[in-house]
């Protein structure tokens, strides 16, 4: 099979990124993949057998009449079986595209969207979890294939402890105002745990701020970037997601691969599996600080708590129940 993945992206490196760049080099494996993206890429990714990358400056305009007219001539030339986007821009584009190319196609919605029409010319849609999914439903199919990841070495689970005094947990992602760090930062006044915090980014040092606002210096740190985030996973206790919106997130997916808790604010794929009384309302700092107060307090009932969205992890939130989803919604056009 023939595939061409669109990624209407300029060099970042988050959620979609990470799906489309996994799930390319999946697919590869056994098909021919051809990833059009950003300049900005350029020499920074895995060379794979029958993976081609096309880059194109997506600075420009979704609209800009040169941008669409290049995009068009690569899926030409390629002559795909199947023409996949990757996110909202991106969908635009080749929805409208569509209207020009003889190709099925395919379009995957990470977030919730408040305009989904273009997504009603797609063959297919695909969602990374039913919150992304609940808007579109209403209109046509939707299905749901959660991100999934290469499932995580884990040298060793770590024993339930029964007191709350060396409780570690743990917070990932970049340091933006999406993520919530500020509202966790506040939440985490009269927790007795420390908390890491890992990742770069502009309010680095709003946050610091806010540490020492709030005098928290002895449990919260900034840890800055870490290039394996596993080796942190593996020691902590339980992660924290306090974001504001998310699309998967990944995090998450890891941290239950790796058989550790997790509380939540209520974005992306959450409520798919957490259980409901660890999940939080978005920017309720209070409901924040009660539920990790709680599972502090409780680390033996918090870890039995979880052992259904263990389960459910190792079952839809690995990289290859992914690939193996997403090649059936292809193999219909074949």
């Amino acid at each position: 099979m023939k595939i061409v993945q669109v990624l209407a992206m300029e060099g970042s490196w988050g959620g979609i990124e990470n799906h489309t760049f996994e799930l390319t080099e999946e697919l590869s494996k056994n098909h021919e993949v051809h990833l059009i993206l950003g300049k900005k890429y350029e020499g920074k990714l895995k060379r794979k057998k029958n993976l081609y990358y096309h880059y194109v400056d997506f600075s420009r305009s979704r609209w800009n009449f040169f941008l669409l007219l290049e995009i068009n001539s690569i899926i030409k030339k390629v002559n795909p079986n199947i023409v996949h986007a990757q996110g909202g821009k991106a969908s635009q584009i080749i929805s409208f595209l569509s209207n020009f190319l003889n190709f099925p196609t395919v379009a995957t919605i990470h977030g919730m969207k408040s305009n989904v029409k273009d997504y009603l010319n797609f063959k297919e849609v695909i969602a990374v979890s039913k919150k992304a999914a609940q808007k579109l439903e209403k209109y046509r199919k939707v299905h749901i294939i959660y991100n999934g990841i290469r499932k995580p070495f884990v040298r060793s689970i770590s024993d339930s402890k029964k007191s709350n005094n060396s409780l570690k947990a743990l917070a990932i992602g970049r340091l933006d105002y999406v993520k919530g760090f500020d509202l966790l930062i506040e939440a985490w006044q009269g927790i007795d745990a420390q908390l890491d915090i890992l990742g770069d980014g502009e309010e680095f040092v709003k946050l610091n701020e806010l540490i020492e606002k709030f005098n928290l210096q002895d449990r919260v740190k900034l840890v800055g970037f870490v290039e394996n985030v596993h080796e942190y996973i593996e020691t902590c206790d339980f992660l924290v997601v306090s974001s504001r919106r998310e699309g998967g997130p990944l995090v998450i997916a890891e941290a239950l691969l790796m058989q550790k808790p997790v509380i939540a604010t209520n974005v992306g794929m959450v409520g798919d599996f957490l259980p409901k009384k660890y999940i939080a309302e978005v920017e309720n700092i209070k409901q924040l600080h009660d539920l990790i107060k709680l599972a502090s307090a409780n680390f033996d009932s918090l870890m039995l708590d979880f052992i259904l969205a263990f389960t459910k992890a190792e079952k839809y939130l690995l990289i290859e129940k992914m690939v193996e989803e997403t090649i059936k919604i292809y193999e219909k056009y074949i």
